[in-house]
């Protein structure tokens, strides 16, 4: 691993040179299309060359200079990096900005970025810099310490990285300038890790944030000398964030969270694999900051600990469960051929504010994803779909590329946002999924969920015919044939919006919309998809049953397990409850399996 981080971070060092401004001592040309112009009107003020300049960036610049042992002109821009920060980036109260170019405060994630690197910085670098610069550092941390405390006291427990950051920062600046105080601060601390073990990380199955994680409780074990808290963090480490990173080795999560995986990949795309050895090429992420301070902060973290090291798990096949929030668990199965992930429960209470206010699924989250191991590393996703009346296509989780508008909620509502709720239950590689979708006030082309494939051409059968299916085909039941990789699908009854109204349902027959792309398949079950439309309604409801089956290489061995699937789909309505239209009854599915049997069951009133 050490050699590895070392070629990477020589590369990064040099790759990130052509982005260091002399006349700001800072990296700058980042993205400022990143930005809505709206935004960037509201917050940024003149943009001039190389902008935009980020003062966290440049110091993961700064830390992956001092780590590399580097020569005089390196240690001298590493020295003036910190300078120019502590002369541009605090404000009065001691907070940071996150940009050269803001006209004020904008966003608090700044002062744990910046402060981590700072502090990380100043302990193991500060010797080497004029006294002046590290009495200025170290006045600039003690004046931050008030301010991690007032946004501990306040962080959304659910928001794991910004609180985690402001507990553990907490207690390293405590240890550091106030240790009369530290059993107060360490005592907090260890009730925020019992709080992530007991009820869950929100932010899990997800690359991006479980790297920040990584790398504050890293920085954590680097800079603290408290036996207790010391423990604590690396028992969150290894019990909790390591052990799903291992899991998945160099996979993309499944089901995944705050993704940012718009191309729906089916491997990282980032550093850590191939830092680690789990992949053989060397990559970098989308994420500037990350792609120089986490492999800066393992590097400083092996040059201490250099017996570390992690494991690529190679039991196959594995499975893993892991609680999101009280009422949401993650559950993955990894063989060989493929990965299949869920949410049983989603949104988890902890995310529905994300939800509401981005008016949809979640833009970056994926409760249902299939990836492949076929040539194509092909994946499939399920994403919740709208096009308004102004013809504008809205995926959650997004489509492409991320920028600031694929933010956009999914449309343009009148009264109050879409909630959608998805139910799953998946053992091994089958999962039966339900979702309903209520408060949908809007006039609309196109509204459902559609299995996503990318990266492929499957050939699709019904369970009747040995031809394979045409374009645009619709039916009940298929098979798909994903490179010798065999899927069984099956949609359940769905709402049919068009023929229904706010008092009263009506159902479309099962059925899958099959059309191919380029390069890619849509097998859609969508509510409504005509002329633009106003509805008013409640309860859209639909599901499908989905089976990557095993030990499968010809068309007739894949309808022959087909066949042994067995699906009910009941609406239970009673005389007490009052339950009177099918669309509003409580609803039963099950599933008879030869590995098993599967059963939903929904009340509407309950959705439990």
């Amino acid at each position: 691993m050490k050699n590895r981080l070392k070629a990477y971070l020589d590369t990064s060092i040099s790759d990130y040179a052509k982005n260091f401004d002399p006349e700001w001592n800072l990296l700058g040309n980042y993205p400022a299309s990143f930005y809505t112009p709206d935004y960037l009107q509201q917050h940024f003020g003149e943009l001039g060359a190389m902008a935009l300049h980020s003062f966290p960036i440049s110091l993961a610049y700064a830390l992956a200079l001092q780590v590399s042992e580097p020569d005089a002109n390196a240690q001298k821009r590493a020295i003036d990096i910190v300078r120019a920060s502590m002369n541009l980036a605090p404000l009065s109260n001691g907070a940071l900005k996150w940009f050269l170019e803001e006209k004020h405060f904008r966003d608090g994630n700044g002062n744990f970025f910046s402060g981590l690197l700072l502090l990380l910085l100043e302990r193991y670098f500060g010797s080497l810099w004029p006294d002046s610069l590290r009495a200025d550092v170290q006045q600039q941390l003690q004046k931050m310490l008030p301010i991690f405390r007032a946004e501990r006291a306040t962080n959304n427990l659910s928001y794991v990285n910004p609180t985690l950051a402001s507990y553990t920062i907490c207690c390293l600046l405590t240890e550091r300038f106030d240790a009369k105080n530290i059993d107060e601060e360490r005592h907090e601390f260890l009730f925020y890790a019992r709080h992530l073990r007991e009820r869950g990380v929100n932010e899990s199955f997800t690359p991006t944030y479980y790297n920040v994680d990584l790398m504050i409780l890293l920085a954590a074990l680097l800079a603290s000398s408290d036996k207790a808290f010391r423990q604590e963090a690396h028992s969150l480490l290894h019990e909790v964030f390591l052990k799903q990173i291992v899991f998945f080795g160099n996979r993309f999560p499944a089901p995944f969270r705050r993704g940012y995986n718009g191309e729906y990949l089916s491997h990282r795309q980032d550093f850590l694999p191939f830092l680690l050895g789990w992949n053989p090429d060397y990559q970098t992420g989308t994420d500037t900051y990350l792609n120089l301070a986490l492999p800066a902060v393992l590097a400083l973290f092996l040059q201490q600990n250099p017996d570390f090291q992690m494991k690529a798990a190679e039991e196959l096949p594995r499975t893993l469960r892991s609680r999101v929030a009280d009422d949401c668990e993650g559950c993955s199965y990894l063989d060989k051929k493929f990965l299949l992930g869920s949410f049983d429960r989603y949104p988890g209470i902890t995310t529905v504010w994300q939800c509401v206010t981005t008016g949809g699924s979640g833009w970056q989250d994926a409760p249902v994803f299939l990836s492949l191991e076929n040539p194509s590393l092909s994946s499939m996703v399920l994403r919740l779909e709208a096009i308004d009346a102004q013809d504008q296509l809205q995926t959650h989780p997004f489509q492409g590329k991320f920028m600031m508008s694929k933010m956009l909620r999914l449309y343009p509502w009148r009264s109050f946002p879409p909630e959608p709720k998805l139910r799953c239950l998946q053992k091994n590689g089958e999962l039966l999924c339900l979702w309903k979708i209520d408060r949908v006030d809007a006039v609309l082309k196109r509204l459902g969920f559609n299995l996503h494939f990318s990266r492929c051409r499957p050939k699709i059968y019904d369970l009747d015919c040995d031809k394979p299916l045409p374009d645009d085909s619709s039916k009940a039941r298929i098979l798909l044939d994903i490179d010798g990789i065999w899927l069984f699908l099956a949609a359940l009854q769905r709402v049919d919006m068009a023929s229904s109204s706010l008092s009263q349902g009506s159902f479309l027959p099962p059925a899958l919309h099959c059309r191919y792309g380029t390069d890619s398949l849509d097998c859609s079950m969508y509510n409504y998809n005509g002329e633009a439309q106003s509805f008013v309604q409640n309860h859209i409801s639909g599901g499908f049953f989905l089976a990557v089956l095993p030990h499968c290489s010809d068309l007739q061995t894949a309808r022959q397990q087909a066949l042994l699937y067995n699906i009910s789909d009941q609406f239970i309505s009673n005389r007490y409850d009052g339950h009177i239209d099918q669309r509003d009854s409580i609803r039963k599915v099950s599933v008879q399996s030869p590995n098993g049997n599967l059963e939903l069951t929904c009340d509407h009133y309950q959705w439990k």
